[in-house]
């Protein structure tokens, strides 16, 4: 291994008398608060699309994958019909992630207008001011990832539903 390789331990493996490593047990979290391996086996979970029963948001249809789950992110699938749009809001906690699936969104963020289509993907900071639509005839699908994990209570919306 070459002297400066990041695979070279900066610390030797405690030994015993005889030479030998000595095993030790690895703190729940590590140092840098990485997963044990113990921790991984727990907390890998599979959220099936299917298993999730979607609901009505002013007409956008949302399968939320993280309800109930106490993760730092939270993830949701977004239909949005054609025609349909999210009104102006803006939220006091999270950063929004919008990554288009299928279809095409337009996006307001701000002053700007971004057009999304497939493999597309929006970032709507904490406190910035937003909305889309869907100006065709097809419906749009979008992973949205709001970290820290999505809380209805900080998310202000400035005009009615539409």
């Amino acid at each position: 291994m070459a002297p400066n390789s990041p695979l070279q331990r900066t610390r030797p493996l405690p030994v015993s008398k005889q030479g030998s490593p000595i095993a030790t047990v690895p703190p729940r979290r590590s140092e840098c608060g990485r997963a044990t391996e113990a921790e991984d086996e727990e907390s890998g979970m599979k959220i099936e699309r299917d298993s999730l029963r979607p609901f009505d948001f002013e007409g956008l249809e949302i399968r939320d994958y993280t309800a109930g789950a106490e993760v730092s992110s939270s993830v949701a699938e977004i239909t949005v019909p054609a025609g349909a749009r999210h009104r102006r809001a803006w939220s006091k906690r999270s950063d929004k992630y919008y990554y288009m699936l299928e279809g095409s969104l337009s996006f307001t963020v701000g002053v700007k207008t971004l057009d999304l289509t497939v493999g597309d993907c929006c970032i709507v900071r904490q406190g910035s001011r937003f909305s889309y639509g869907n100006p065709t005839s097809e419906p749009a699908r979008v992973l949205l990832v709001h970290t820290p994990r999505f809380d209805l209570s900080e998310e202000v919306f400035e005009d009615e539903p539409g």
